[in-house]
């Protein structure tokens, strides 16, 4: 005897939502540097601008990853060319640097597109339920999805840093480490032979100028080309990536431009970290290699970590 499947389909909903993450990255006297990262929760979109109110003071001076304008307090951040489009639960982010006078609080309320971001979606009414037909079901079918591409990033000094020149010495662990994986893994190493992470992150602006709170003056505080390639939108680290981080034998340097105290050594890392988690990527980090000097079989340290 034969049969028929009914397909029952049921009024669907336009949903709008956003989540935003507002992180003050670093702070000085007068000026500050921030990450922000725009969660999409609700149906996709092909564009999006991002508005907020800042405290009487604050001002926007330099934004990468968008385009930032502001009049009063009223700020609105929009895509550029290589980010307008969110899928849901999918997210893009932005950096920049800013200027305060009296305090430097964090925004309030966001909106995206209009819609105010409180971290959860909402639903709009759509038209009436499309009335069932009978029919025979199809099997969806089976493919395996492949194999996602993968970047691992590479931050560092020597120690992981590829030669200056071919057959040149000193020779890190990172030239080498792409060999260890197939061809969906991409591994870009950034590291620089000499590098505090203070001075990787803000090349050339650490200045050799120690202040009285005992670190290297930055000035100005803009980061590095190297930082600021991956954190592009674009090209830069996306979720499913790895940021491998690994820095220590130049940092216990006792003057500037190197030196970086271990509380700054502390905050520099949580900055690197957040930023890689705020794009869905996956911040390791790893311990110094020891520098040495041996002599027959007696190896002696010869670098601070």
């Amino acid at each position: 005897m034969g049969g028929f499947a009914v397909t029952t389909a049921v009024a669907s909903a336009a949903v709008t939502g956003c989540r935003v993450d507002y992180r003050i990255t670093n702070q000085w006297t007068g000026g500050f540097g921030a990450d922000v990262a725009i969660t999409n929760l609700g149906d996709p979109v092909t564009g999006w601008a991002l508005t907020w109110t800042f405290a009487a003071g604050q001002s926007v001076t330099q934004a990468w990853n968008a385009t930032v304008a502001q009049s009063g307090t009223a700020v609105t951040a929009t895509n550029v060319s290589y980010n307008g489009a969110i899928a849901t639960n999918g997210s893009v982010s932005f950096g920049f640097n800013g200027a305060w006078t009296s305090s430097n609080p964090v925004p309030a309320a966001f909106a995206v597109n209009g819609t105010p971001c409180t971290g959860t979606p909402n639903a709009t009414p759509c038209p009436a339920p499309v009335t069932p037909t009978p029919g025979t079901p199809t099997p969806a079918p089976t493919t395996s999805a492949p194999q996602s591409r993968v970047t691992v990033w590479l931050a560092g000094d020597s120690t992981v840093a590829n030669p200056a020149s071919s057959g040149a010495c000193p020779v890190g662990w990172g030239n080498q480490f792409a060999s260890y994986f197939n061809s969906n893994v991409t591994v870009v190493n950034s590291a620089i032979g000499g590098r505090s992470i203070q001075t990787w992150l803000y090349d050339p602006n650490v200045t050799s100028t120690m202040n009285s709170a005992g670190e290297c003056v930055v000035s100005p505080q803009t980061y590095s080309t190297r930082w600021q390639a991956m954190l592009n939108a674009s090209t830069g680290m996306k979720a499913g990536d790895y940021l491998f981080i690994q820095f220590g034998i130049n940092d216990g340097s006792t003057t500037c431009p190197r030196h970086v105290g271990s509380a700054k050594y502390r905050e520099l890392l949580g900055v690197m970290a957040s930023a890689a988690k705020a794009r869905g990527a996956y911040p390791v980090f790893l311990t110094p290699a020891a520098a040495i000097t041996c002599s027959g079989s007696t190896a002696t340290g010869n670098r601070a970590s």
